[in-house]
C-alpha cells in the first residue's frame, strides 16, 4: 500500500475567499446539487443549534454531510447587534471542511462571505422554481450584506433592471441603491417600507433581530405574480398574513417547522414544499403567473457544506490560501 501523504490543513482567509469571485450563478448550482442529493438520500444534514444570551446576540453551530465526493462540515457563527458600533461585521462565521471517508479536516475558511452568499443562493435557487422568469424589479427591506448578495444572484438569474431600496439606516440604502446606479441600472430610495414592497417582482426582507423589532409588512401589499425572500425569518411580516400567500416554501420541513413551533421562526407552516423537493422536482413551483409566492427559510447546513467544498476546490485550483501542516 502507498503510504498517505502527511496530512495537512489549507488556511483560507477571507480575502482568499473572495479573490476567487466565484460567479454567483456556479454558487446556486452547486446549492441545487446538493439539495438534489438531500431529497435522493444522498446528504443530510443535522438541525443547526443555537443559543440567545438575550440581547440580540446568536452562537450557533450547523453540520452536514454528503456523499459526492465524500465531505462534512461544520460551521460556527457569532452574531452581535452592537458590531456595527464597533466597527465590525454584524457576524463572524467560520467553517472546517472534513473528508468524508477519512474524517481528517481538509480546509478551515472565513466564512462570512460564505454564509451571506449561500443564503442568497438558495433564495436563487427556490426563485428558479417560485419567481416569475421575467422578474425585473426588485425591492430590499433592509439594505446592509444579505441586500447585496441577493442583489448579486438576482441580477445573475432574472432580467432586473429596477431596484427600490429601504432601510432604517438611510445610509445603508443610499449605499445599495450608489451600487445599482454603478451597474447601470435605476434605483430608488424608499422613505416607506410599503414602496419597496408594492409593484415589485421580488422582495428580499432581511431586517436583522433586535429587542424592539415589530412586523411592518402587509402581504397584500405585494403586487400579483411576485416572490418573496424572507431572509429574516419572517419576522418583518405581520403573521397574520402568511395565509394570504398563494405558496410558501422552506430550505428544510423539519427544521422549520421546530422552528417555528418555538417561536425562531415567524410562521410553522404549512410549507407547500422545501427546497430539496422543488429541486428534484417532486413539487411543484409556481403554478400560476399571478400566485404570490415566498421563500420562508432559516438557513440549512447543506448550503454551507455546497459552498465550502466549491470555495475549496476552486482554491486548490487557483493556489489559494495557506497550507498548514496538521
Amino acid at each position: 500500500m502507498t503510504p498517505a501523504q502527511p496530512p495537512s490543513l489549507l488556511y483560507l482567509s477571507r480575502h482568499d475567499v473572495e479573490s476567487l469571485a466565484i460567479a454567483p450563478s456556479d454558487l446556486v448550482d452547486a446549492i441545487e446539487r446538493m439539495f438534489r442529493a438531500k431529497a435522493e438520500g444522498r446528504a443530510e444534514s443535522t438541525h443547526k443549534t443555537s443559543l440567545y444570551p438575550g440581547d440580540g446576540r446568536l452562537h450557533q453551530t450547523m453540520l452536514a454531510r454528503a456523499d459526492e465526493p465524500p465531505r462534512f462540515a461544520i460551521k460556527c457563527v457569532g452574531l452581535s447587534p452592537g458590531n456595527h458600533a464597533r466597527g465590525l461585521p454584524h457576524i463572524g462565521a467560520l467553517l472546517v471542511l472534513h473528508d468524508g471517508d477519512t474524517g481528517m479536516p481538509l480546509s478551515v475558511m472565513d466564512a462570512n462571505w460564505l454564509t451571506a452568499m449561500r443564503t442568497a443562493a438558495m433564495s436563487g435557487a427556490a426563485a428558479r422554481r417560485l419567481a416569475r422568469p421575467d422578474s425585473r424589479s426588485l425591492g430590499f427591506i433592509a439594505c446592509g450584506a444579505q441586500a447585496e448578495s441577493h442583489l448579486a444572484v438576482m441580477r445573475a438569474l432574472f432580467p432586473i433592471d429596477r431596484v427600490v431600496a429601504y432601510g432604517r439606516r438611510r445610509a445603508t440604502a443610499e449605499a445599495l441603491a450608489a451600487t445599482v446606479r454603478a451597474a447601470g441600472l435605476e434605483a430608488t430610495v424608499a422613505t416607506r417600507a410599503a414602496d419597496a414592497v408594492r409593484g415589485m417582482d421580488i422582495v428580499v426582507t432581511s431586517v436583522p433581530a433586535a429587542p424592539d423589532q415589530r412586523p411592518e409588512l402587509e402581504p397584500d401589499w405585494l403586487a400579483p405574480g411576485s416572490f418573496v425572500a424572507m431572509v429574516d425569518l419572517g419576522r418583518s411580516w405581520f403573521k397574520e398574513g402568511f395565509g394570504r400567500f398563494d405558496r410558501i416554501a422552506t430550505d428544510d420541513h423539519g427544521q422549520s417547522t421546530a422552528l417555528g413551533k418555538s417561536g425562531k421562526l415567524h410562521w410553522s407552516g404549512p410549507f407547500a414544499a422545501d427546497l430539496g423537493e422543488l429541486v428534484c422536482g417532486a413539487k411543484p413551483g409556481r403554478t400560476g403567473a399571478a400566485e404570490r409566492t415566498a421563500f420562508l427559510f432559516p438557513g440549512f447546513a447543506l448550503g454551507d457544506l455546497a459552498a465550502g467544498a466549491l470555495i475549496y476546490e476552486r482554491a486548490r485550483s487557483a493556489g489559494r490560501g495557506v497550507v498548514l501542516p496538521l
